[in-house]
């Protein structure tokens, strides 16, 4: 992980010369380096020559205790930028209206005025990085309403408004070369975009009279209850409940707003992924969400269309047989892991035993749930249709759960340290060989489609 030094400008420095171009940025007093030496008066805008000056110097103070931008986003500015973005999407006017969210919303941005730090850093994050502008106001938004409906006290309601607002703004200060890259990054490109959840934690942490559980929120943005997040791989007992809320609906964003996007989807279709995933976060936080979702009255949307269904469920179907195949291997693999306390082993177990669990919970793979399927589609139960898609969704997040597992197992493989607790170390290797060949849609060596009753599988 990365090391954060306030005093040592970065990428922000240049970030705030990229804002003077649009919104004056002034040193609101001399800006010295660590010596006391005058680096930059008072009064100076923040200019890229002027930029390329501080870079040069370690500072006394942070930079963003010594600047000021003009006309930077306020409570009311925030609000209207918030509810703009509300109202551009059908599914999150509906729920805003339908909850009377409005007020709530109106308070919290008036809380965040107060915070002039807070501010600064959102002004730049909405102009430098916009798409994690319009993420941190979904979060923000998402969690107010996530928070009410947990019946969180003032503190943790506006730590979760202002933790999903600002909780990667610790972007700001990885180098921009990082973050626009195209492709792969390295192991130690990859170090220094998880230390943004570090650095936004340092930053606000700073910050005067701001409740604590936003700092915790924005570190805690990326841990999972089972052991798989970062930056310390903390297991629920560790989490804040601030922070798991925030943490779902960053989750949620990509969801919603990329891959849903293009189906035409909306947040009630996020419901049944979210069933499978509900020991990721906290599950009262799975709860709050279908609750909030469910309630504002959203309509179901059917993306297929009612003449393509038969075909559909026909492709569901082999779907589910090569699901069940795969999850038959979670199954073998999950009673050869070793019980020793070791992290990389504990989250292996973790991950495959949430997948039996869900599959035990859900029936999603069932002969009774394939059955179903045939007759709905024989049938033609065109009221049933809706409930296809919901599989087909669940299906989906169910091989991503599977690509999980069969990456945390090729870490366990990889790591030497672990062989000693490896007692069917073979058979693990050969577990990990059957999950690639069958995430590459390829049938191993001694499996058959449709052979596997996954149920049976579960109960042994």
């Amino acid at each position: 992980m990365a090391d954060y030094d306030p005093g040592t400008p970065d990428a922000y420095t240049q970030h705030l010369a990229e804002v003077n171009e649009k919104k004056e940025v002034l040193a609101s007093e001399d800006i010295v380096n660590a010596n006391g030496a005058l680096v930059v008066a008072k009064g100076t805008p923040i200019k890229r020559e002027i930029a390329d000056k501080i870079l040069k110097h370690k500072l006394l103070q942070p930079l963003e205790n010594t600047v000021n931008i003009e006309d930077a986003i306020n409570g009311v500015s925030l609000y209207k930028k918030i509810i703009a973005f509300i109202n551009s999407h059908a599914d999150t006017k509906k729920i805003h209206e339908s909850l009377a969210l409005d007020k709530l919303l109106k308070a919290l941005c008036q809380q965040y005025q107060d915070y002039s730090v807070l501010t600064q850093k959102v002004t730049v994050l909405s102009l430098r990085l916009p798409e994690e502008f319009e993420k941190g106001m979904f979060c923000a938004w998402l969690s107010m309403a996530l928070a009410r409906q947990l019946k969180f006290n003032t503190d943790q309601t506006e730590g979760a408004f202002i933790g999903g607002l600002a909780h990667d703004i610790g972007m700001l200060h990885i180098a921009p070369e990082i973050l626009e890259k195209k492709g792969e990054f390295t192991a130690e490109e990859w170090r220094a975009v998880q230390s943004h959840v570090v650095t936004g934690q340092l930053i606000l942490s700073k910050i005067t009279g701001l409740p604590k559980s936003v700092s915790i929120a924005v570190l805690e943005h990326h841990e999972r209850c089972d052991g798989t997040g970062y930056p310390s791989g903390k297991f629920a007992k560790d989490l804040s409940h601030v922070g798991q809320v925030v943490a779902l609906t960053d989750a949620l964003y990509p969801i919603r707003f990329k891959k849903f996007k293009a189906e035409g989807r909306s947040l009630l279709e996020t419901v049944p992924i979210m069933q499978l995933n509900n020991s990721v976060h906290f599950y009262d936080t799975y709860c709050a969400l279908a609750l909030v979702v469910r309630s504002s009255g959203l309509p179901p949307i059917n993306v297929v269309k009612e003449t393509d269904i038969p075909t559909f469920i026909d492709e569901q179907l082999k779907d589910t047989d090569k699901l069940a195949l795969a999850c038959k291997v979670i199954a073998d693999i999950d009673g050869c892991l070793p019980t020793d306390n070791k992290k990389q082993l504990l989250i292996a177990g973790n991950l495959t035993e949430q997948i039996c669990a869900s599959l035990r919970r859900t029936g999603l793979l069932s002969e009774q749930i394939k059955r179903w399927m045939e007759y709905v589609k024989d049938n033609k139960i065109t009221n049933s249709y809706r409930e296809m898609e919901e599989i087909f969704l669940m299906q989906q997040e169910l091989a991503w759960q599977i690509t999980r597992v069969r990456r945390q197992l090729q870490v366990v493989l990889e790591d030497k340290s672990l062989h000693s607790f490896l007692k069917e170390k073979a058979n693990l290797e050969k577990f990990h060989e059957q999950l690639c060949l069958l995430e590459q849609g390829k049938i191993p060596e001694g499996m058959e489609l449709g052979s596997v009753d996954i149920t049976k599988v579960l109960t042994v």
